[in-house]
């Protein structure tokens, strides 16, 4: 996975990760989370899973937008300056996003969907 992480970030080499569901397609598993996830705010037609965390080198935005044409995910440090920006071409689909120059800290992983952050995810970087 390491490997292919460089290879990506290097464009040399175009991957996209398929992302299998289940039958039930995507309205279920939407319908599941809203069941389990505690109400805070944010606009429950998405979903948003951001992992490792704490992240050292690298991290994995997976991403699920139910609708929406103008689609992207932001990282925002503490002040709410706007760290990175990826536009989305897919609907659901996951990002890796290396680390490396962002420096030890607490950030936000925001999930941007028709100009509105729809989901945010809390994320700490810290590197050796």
């Amino acid at each position: 996975m390491y490997a292919r992480n460089i290879l990506i970030q290097s464009d040399s080499f175009i991957y996209h990760e398929p992302i299998l569901l289940p039958p039930e397609g995507p309205e279920k598993i939407l319908k599941n989370h809203k069941k389990k996830s505690a109400p805070s705010g944010d606009d429950n037609n998405s979903v948003l899973k951001v992992y490792p965390n704490p992240a050292h080198d690298f991290l994995i935005a997976e991403y699920l937008i139910i609708g929406g044409t103008n689609n992207s995910i932001d990282i925002v440090d503490v002040t709410g300056k706007i760290c990175r920006s990826y536009i989305l071409k897919d609907l659901q689909n996951q990002l890796v996003i290396e680390t490396g120059d962002l420096k030890t800290g607490i950030y936000y992983v925001r999930l941007i969907v028709d100009g509105k952050v729809s989901k945010s995810s809390k994320l700490s970087i810290v590197k050796n």
